[in-house]
């Protein structure tokens, strides 16, 4: 290396090449140049890389928050535990609550934003519910009105319950009055008979109700599991939900369940009502009946052209007392076809009622029940009641753990001093990528002498100097020597190369600097007479 040092300089001293500046020429003037062209290129990008590292800062503190401090003592993992406990607690009532405020809660258009919003999916599996009750509630659809297709491909499926016409229903109650008498007079039916229909009609009640819970309990342990695996690492996770959690969410289930039963058990008992609503029920049943029997006898009176184009009317004489002879002919004779239809009526207006309650009941005491306290199941009145070993076993950390805990901490510190390093350049370099404000249009004029004015230069050995508008812009253009064979195939051609170097020039009210990069810059045509041999030119260009 140093012959190879040596044998340049002694090259460079001599014939034209001497009159070059000694920081322009040979390997160690370019490997400064280039360094200095690299640094700048560093400094452009600090700002992005000081993004990076921060982002990286981020991670590495989130994860060593969610596996929390270090916990080998019994009063450490105590405490890890009353601050875990506290978080679950907070974010658990919140979601029971409906308050959605925290970042924990997403996007609720996201699947895992939604899956964390357990009041909202509680409300939409009631209402859910409530319509299933009502479509599929009763055991058989009473009506006369026939189906849709849509009805009927549902009643294929077992989507809907059995339709039977209204006579069919009165044919299936006609022997109970009979079977039941006990001293009613003809025509009246024994009050417990309505109690027997209703439980028939409401049979599928007790399916629906527990099926409901489930679901709602299958959405309610996503959600924990959600909250829990977000707060902690997975050991802890999986140690909480064995050693303590699983316990008692099988115990709310089962009592969320005896409450549905208790709550079909108290449907079994003799009807009670006291609401306006099943009194109202009967006399529009009753009213809907006679609406029927009226249209049946004013057809009959006036003809069949009667109701079926809109009040059309055919008689324009007719008598008042015949009409109201006909319209109050209808009785049934019959006592007990009488009792089965006023027993018929009775049932459906207490059904109504009576499953409006239901449903209401369902979503207060059983939902409510499950979810009502949710977060007290692992609070910190909760962990102050564990024994030290059960606290032991959910906190401890395992080896894994240790591990785990260990290299995010590493690079947290890595990450830390690089920030620092990083701070300090931008700090003394000043802002990266930022130039120089002010009226400092580029020059593109390479060659600011006139060819005389540079052969003169040349023949006189001198130098033009550079003048103050040239600053930091060094440009060097070489002209092909003939005699070189190195350029022999380059002949007539001029490489011109702009290196920069870095210079800084502080604004009078600001701080900022202005950088130069590394670009190659094309050379401008020149004639056959602008060439000449063995001779190498030194071009200084203008930046303003």
């Amino acid at each position: 290396m140093e012959a190879r040092d040596q044998a340049e300089t002694e090259f460079f001293s001599k014939g034209a090449w001497s009159e070059l500046r000694r920081d322009n020429v040979g390997i160690s003037a370019l490997r400064s140049r280039l360094s200095k062209v690299l640094f700048n290129q560093i400094k452009t990008e600090l700002p992005s890389l000081i993004t990076d590292v921060q982002r990286e800062i981020g991670k590495a503190q989130a994860k060593l928050s969610t596996l929390g401090e270090s916990r080998s003592t019994p009063a450490e993992q105590r405490a890890f535990l009353l601050d875990l406990s506290l978080s679950f607690s907070l974010l658990c009532k919140a979601s029971c609550d409906g308050s959605f405020d925290d970042p924990f809660f997403g996007d609720s258009l996201t699947d895992i934003g939604y899956t964390r919003r357990l009041r909202a999916i509680v409300q939409n599996a009631n209402s859910k519910f409530a319509d299933t009750m009502r479509k599929r509630g009763h055991q058989r659809d009473i009506k006369d009105t026939a189906d849709t297709e849509d009805e009927e491909a549902k009643r294929l499926r077992g989507e809907l319950p059995e339709k039977i016409s209204r006579k069919e229903a009165l044919d299936r109650v006609r022997h109970r009055p009979t079977r039941s008498r006990g001293r009613e007079l003809p025509g009246t039916f024994n009050p417990m008979l309505i109690g027997e229909l209703f439980h028939e009609q409401a049979r599928p009640w007790a399916g629906l109700s527990h099926e409901h819970l489930d679901q709602v309990w299958e959405a309610t342990k996503v959600f924990l599991e959600n909250t829990i695996n977000h707060l902690t690492d997975r050991h802890t996770y999986n140690a909480l939900f064995q050693q303590w959690m699983d316990r008692i969410l099988d115990e709310k289930l089962q009592h969320a369940h005896e409450t549905v039963d208790r709550l079909m058990q108290d449907c079994g008992k003799h009807p009670i009502t006291y609401n306006h609503y099943f009194i109202e029920n009967v006399q529009k049943t009753i009213q809907k009946h006679r609406e029927v029997e009226l249209t049946k006898n004013l057809r009959k009176f006036f003809g069949q052209g009667y109701g079926e184009d809109g009040d059309q009317i055919e008689k324009t004489m007719f008598s008042l007392k015949s009409l109201v002879a006909s319209l109050s002919a209808k009785t049934e004779a019959d006592t007990d076809t009488y009792a089965c239809i006023e027993l018929l009526d009775r049932m459906q207006a207490y059904y109504k009622v009576a499953l409006k309650t239901f449903i209401d009941n369902i979503a207060i005491q059983a939902m409510e029940g499950l979810i009502g306290s949710l977060w007290e199941i692992f609070s910190p009145s909760a962990v102050a009641t564990m024994s030290n070993e059960l606290i032991e076993n959910i906190a401890a950390e395992t080896s894994d753990s240790q591990e785990e805990r260990l290299q995010p901490r590493r690079k947290l510190e890595t990450l830390q001093s690089g920030m620092e390093i990083l701070k300090r350049h931008v700090a003394r370099g000043g802002r990266a990528n930022v130039q120089k404000r002010g009226p400092t249009t580029p020059d593109t004029k390479m060659f600011p002498y006139s060819h005389e004015e540079e052969n003169e230069r040349a023949s006189t050995g001198g130098s033009t100097p550079a003048t103050p508008e040239c600053r930091g812009l060094s440009t060097i253009a070489y002209d092909a020597p003939a005699a070189s064979p190195a350029f022999s195939e380059t002949r007539g051609s001029r490489y011109s190369t702009e290196l920069s170097r870095e210079e800084t020039y502080p604004d009078n009210d600001t701080a900022e600097y202005h950088t130069h990069s590394l670009q190659p810059q094309p050379a401008p045509a020149a004639s056959e007479s602008d060439w000449t041999t063995g001779r190498e030119r030194r071009q200084v260009g203008s930046w303003h």
